[in-house]
C-alpha cells in the first residue's frame, strides 16, 4: 500500500484502475442515522490499485479499468467524487497475483485503507464543534397523513468490483460492515437520515 497526497489541479498523474472515493467522517454520538457526526470538508480518500508487474500488472477490475490520467476518468463536483477544490488521500494498491480480481484482495484494500483513516477519524471526534465552520442538522419528522414514500435503491452485490458495504463502524467506512452478499441481497431498510450518515458504502 502506497499512500500519497493530491493536491488540487495535480491531477495530470498517472493512477492505477479506482476502487473508491469515501469522505472522512466519525460518529461522535450516536448511531448511524441519529446523533452527532464529524466530517472533514476539502478532502477526500480515493482508493486504487493493481497487480505488482511481475504478475502482469493486472488493474483491478471486473469488467473495464480506469487506469490513466487522473483527470481523463474522474468528473469532479459530482456526487460521490471529489470536489475540484478537494486535496485528494490517494491509497494506491499493489496485489499479488490474482488477487485484484477478487473478492478477498478488494475487501482486503478496502479494510486497509479504513484502518488507516481510523486515527484520522480519532483526531476529527475530539475536535470541539465549536471549530466547525458549518453545520447542518437533520430531523426525521412523522407527518401524519401525508403520503408514506419508499425510495427503492438497487445497489451492487455480486462481489470483487460490484459489492456494498451496510452499517459499518463509521459513516461511509468499511470496518465493523456488512457485505449485502452476506445477507444474500436481501432488502433492506434504512431511514433517510441513516443514508445520509453514511450507513451504505459502495465499494466501487
Amino acid at each position: 500500500m502506497k499512500i500519497n497526497i493530491i493536491n488540487p489541479g495535480k491531477d495530470s498523474i498517472f493512477t492505477n484502475a479506482n476502487l473508491d472515493f469515501s469522505p472522512v467522517a466519525v460518529k461522535v454520538s450516536g448511531c448511524l442515522g441519529e446523533g452527532t457526526t464529524h466530517a472533514a470538508s476539502g478532502i477526500t480518500v480515493m482508493l486504487t490499485g493493481a497487480e505488482a508487474k511481475e504478475f502482469g500488472g493486472f488493474q483491478a477490475s471486473n469488467i473495464g479499468s480506469s487506469e490513466g490520467k487522473l483527470k481523463d476518468h474522474v468528473v469532479r463536483n459530482k456526487f460521490g467524487t471529489p470536489d475540484s477544490s478537494d486535496i485528494i488521500l490517494h491509497f494506491d494498491f499493489i496485489f499479488n497475483e490474482g488477487h485484484a480480481r477478487t473478492r478477498e484482495g478488494i475487501i482486503a484494500a478496502h479494510m486497509a485503507a479504513d484502518e488507516f483513516i481510523e486515527d484520522i477519524r480519532s483526531c476529527l471526534k475530539s475536535l470541539s464543534a465549536d471549530t466547525a465552520y458549518k453545520s447542518k442538522e437533520y430531523f426525521d419528522t412523522l407527518k401524519i397523513n401525508s403520503p408514506r414514500i419508499v425510495l427503492v435503491k438497487l445497489v451492487s452485490g455480486l462481489g470483487c468490483m460490484y459489492e456494498t458495504a451496510i452499517f459499518p463502524g463509521e459513516p461511509g467506512g468499511c470496518l465493523n460492515s456488512r457485505s449485502i452478499m452476506d445477507v444474500s441481497n436481501m432488502p433492506l431498510f434504512v431511514t433517510p437520515s441513516q443514508y445520509k450518515d453514511g450507513v451504505v458504502h459502495s465499494l466501487c
